[in-house]
């Protein structure tokens, strides 16, 4: 797979290029609604297969919010999803100035017709150019150049499908629309890093992750998780938050009590699905009921993911 990473609207692609079919937007996530596009590429065989997207979501460009910067799939997550795929050719564009002010056509000549691309596949609130003046309908005005297919935007819950409303659920704790939305588990990937080892005192030893990218964190609770090491998977469950019932923490952390292992994996990079939410994150009266909870909350996971593992 070609990964062609463009710096600035002016550069020159000096590679040839052969024509693509080649879908467009932010894809953060790549949730059911993006599969739409990413699916009309790989259903065709008449040109090579492509996927254009920006460094950074343009809805979180001058987004206030605290979470501006967390993702839902990185930069490399999104290559290697595309990679597993089949995809030939991967576009990605850095968010600028000159990017932010240049207008649809130019938009248009640099990163459709000079990309060699012959078909383009958009979502139908796709914008793009200066104020997001070029719409999906633009693309339409130039059959002499490219064809366009136009996808409409998915709906689940009465909710449209989108990489927004995904964020939102993983930050209110509704991973059952999260994964409903993004048609798979939602995962994060960290490394192993020493705690407190309070979960080993409560006999439920925990690997504490540090993110290795910025991640959107679920909000605190408990959730039931794959852990993914060496390539093998493990059903767990994983505490995000302060467990203020035990050596309460000023921030949050996200702790994971891995069944069925005990090898030592300080320092190795692992991934976390996250499948649903246990509970949220609440005082015990005693370390008693905590211990008594968690062992509950072990057989009631294991009972009904068993066959995940």
């Amino acid at each position: 797979m070609n990964i062609i990473r463009i710096s600035n609207v002016n550069i020159d692609v000096n590679i040839p290029l052969q024509e693509s079919c080649c879908c467009y937007g932010s894809f953060d996530g790549f949730h059911l609604g993006h599969m739409e596009l990413v699916n009309e590429v790989l259903n065709q065989n008449k040109y090579k297969k492509a996927c254009l997207f920006f460094s950074k979501p343009f809805s979180l460009l001058f987004s206030k919010s605290i979470h501006a910067n967390s993702l839902i799939m990185t930069i490399e997550d999104k290559i290697e999803f595309l990679e597993k795929l089949g995809f030939d050719y991967v576009f990605i564009i850095d968010i600028s100035n000159e990017l932010i002010t240049l207008d649809y056509e130019k938009f248009i000549e640099k990163y459709i017709v000079k990309l060699n691309v012959k078909k383009v596949v958009v979502g139908n609130d796709f914008s793009f150019g200066y104020k997001g003046l070029g719409k999906s309908s633009t693309l339409l005005n130039y059959p002499d150049k490219f064809e366009t297919v136009v996808k409409d935007i998915l709906v689940i819950d009465d909710l449209k499908i989108s990489s927004t409303n995904i964020r939102n659920a993983l930050l209110n704790g509704d991973i059952d629309l999260a994964n409903k939305m993004l048609g798979r588990y939602y995962s994060i990937k960290g490394k192993v890093i020493h705690g407190l080892a309070n979960g080993f005192k409560l006999g439920f030893p925990t690997a504490n992750l540090t993110l290795l990218s910025p991640y959107i964190v679920p909000k605190n609770g408990v959730y039931s998780t794959l852990f993914e090491i060496d390539d093998k998977k493990y059903l767990s469950m994983t505490n995000i938050g302060t467990h203020p019932t035990i050596s309460e923490l000023k921030e949050k952390a996200i702790e994971t009590n891995i069944f069925n292992y005990s090898e030592e994996i300080y320092d190795k990079e692992v991934r976390l699905d996250f499948l649903d939410k246990v509970r949220d994150e609440r005082k015990f009266d005693s370390i008693e009921d905590l211990k008594s909870n968690l062992k509950q909350l072990k057989e009631t996971i294991s009972a009904k993911y068993e066959k995940l593992v």
